[in-house]
């Protein structure tokens, strides 16, 4: 339990510092434990790219991410924040054989977000972009189109603890 505990705290104030930093900060940890994380993993983390080619061919729509999962807002430089979004989007085309409609930011919140995202996303390709700011909006319209808020659902969740999310989440 205890563990549980410092592994959220750690994540939590990770995101809140530059990505560099971040960066340094998780290979520091690494070097001063000793412990390599991918000897703990019982699997991929990630879906390949042959599992994402079999979900788009049911129809199934493959947003972007990022490459690299950056928080989007600790980049500190416009060229590094474009290389992460066009660069998602141009891999996703180039492995799916389609573009991408739309992208979800890294952690997703206000300040995870940077201030050029209108400008950035269409940019790259993209036509809508999705939030984790816990909501739903009251109606759609182009104010919105790139930080459209979305209703958290994480992994273990049952349908009980989604229909209470629904319940408590506001109007944007």
């Amino acid at each position: 339990e205890h563990r549980a505990t410092s592994i959220r705290r750690y994540l939590r104030n990770i995101k809140k510092i530059p990505w560099r930093e971040a960066v340094q900060c998780v290979q520091y940890v690494q070097e001063k434990t000793r412990v390599n994380p991918n000897e703990y993993c019982d699997g991929p983390l990630f879906m390949s790219w042959d599992e994402a080619r079999v979900m788009h061919g049911r129809r199934m729509e493959i947003g972007g991410h990022t490459r690299t999962h950056p928080i989007l807002g600790h980049l500190e430089a416009e060229p590094d924040r474009t290389a992460e979004i066009t660069g998602c989007y141009e891999d996703i085309a180039a492995e799916i054989r389609e573009p991408p409609i739309a992208f979800a930011y890294p952690v997703g919140s206000d300040q995870a977000i940077p201030s050029d995202s209108e400008v950035q996303l269409p940019k790259a390709g993209f036509s809508l972009g999705f939030s984790y700011v816990n909501a739903r909006p009251a109606r759609f319209c182009d104010a919105i189109r790139y930080k459209i808020p979305r209703l958290h659902s994480e992994y273990l969740d049952d349908f009980d603890r989604f229909r209470l999310g629904v319940a408590f989440s506001a109007v944007a």
